[in-house]
């Protein structure tokens, strides 16, 4: 029998779901095994081939590989290679003008975190964000509807979004990549660059858009072109005697850069969406950036 028949039995039996049926054993890539093309779901370990577990985000792992690319209490984690993760929502756009013409947020093979020798992939998700004129903004990125909207209450509630960033070209103006909000309000926290001109440096930048302030803009740490970053939101929401609150670490290369605490009518409750890609381009400054390896989670993620 073949290999191929064997495999299809084998996951047949054990209730996977799966397009193609041809497995290649493969360490290369990093969130699933590599399965051709790319559809195998589960819901419990049982699910998956020998030597595979199941995580909540209902992709068979290498056991080896699953804790450290993809932690057991992600709500998502996508390295944009093609594994099944659960669905980001229709591509949302929005602004003062339209996307410009050649604006784009698409998976390609243009700029690939390259990770590890065991995880190294070769497709990121490519974001090209044209000027649109001085005093517009537009915004071009893929939703993430939460399992279940972070509510504010006397115990703390925490999301973490982690990411890789890399600037194709120097950042200019206020390219925005992760979105934390209440879907279909101006609420929540865009994490990005701040630039205030060609010839000034790209900071990173937390910005509040219920406050419309920059609550945190980072001189410290360099933003060089062609290098990749590991950028990390940590979003917790409280109330304490009523008084509502939110706490927002920002890390670059697991190195914390910045701690804000916002409060009352600054502070955005609740939490039900994740948004990533172009999630602010304001003015008519142009920008080219890649996001890769994209982990959503109740708690601090950290770099691989």
């Amino acid at each position: 029998m073949s290999m191929k028949n064997i495999v299809s039995k084998m996951i047949h039996k054990r209730g996977c779901t799966v397009a193609g049926l041809v497995l290649v054993f493969s360490a290369a890539g990093c969130f699933a095994p590599h399965f051709d093309p790319d559809d195998i779901q589960c819901r419990v370990d049982p699910d998956c081939p020998p030597d595979f577990q199941c995580t909540r985000v209902g992709t068979c792992f290498p056991k080896g590989e699953a804790p450290a690319r993809c932690p057991e209490y992600s709500l998502l984690c996508d390295d944009f290679e093609g594994r099944l993760t659960p669905a980001w929502g229709t591509p949302l756009t929005s602004g003062s003008v339209a996307a410009p013409a050649g604006a784009s947020l698409a998976v390609d093979g243009a700029f690939a975190f390259p990770g590890n020798d065991d995880f190294r992939g070769t497709r990121a998700l490519h974001a090209i964000a044209p000027g649109a004129g001085d005093g517009s903004y537009y915004t071009l990125a893929w939703p993430f509807a939460l399992p279940r909207p972070l509510v504010a209450s006397e115990t703390p509630a925490t999301l973490a979004v982690r990411g890789y960033v890399y600037a194709v070209a120097k950042l200019q103006g206020q390219p925005f990549f992760f979105y934390a909000h209440s879907s279909g309000h101006g609420d929540g926290i865009n994490v990005g660059v701040f630039n205030s001109g060609p010839d000034d440096a790209s900071n990173w930048n937390l910005y509040n858009r219920l406050a419309n302030n920059r609550t945190l803009v980072d001189s410290t740490a360099p933003i060089d072109v062609g290098r990749w970053y590991c950028v990390e939101l940590v979003m917790t929401l409280q109330t304490s005697s009523g008084a509502l609150s939110n706490t927002l670490d920002l890390y670059v290369d697991g190195a914390p850069l910045g701690h804000r605490v916002v409060a009352g009518t600054e502070a955005s409750n609740p939490i039900d969406e994740v948004d990533v890609g172009i999630t602010w381009s304001e003015g008519s400054a142009s920008n080219e950036f890649a996001l890769d390896d994209v982990v959503i989670a109740d708690r601090r993620i950290g770099c691989e």
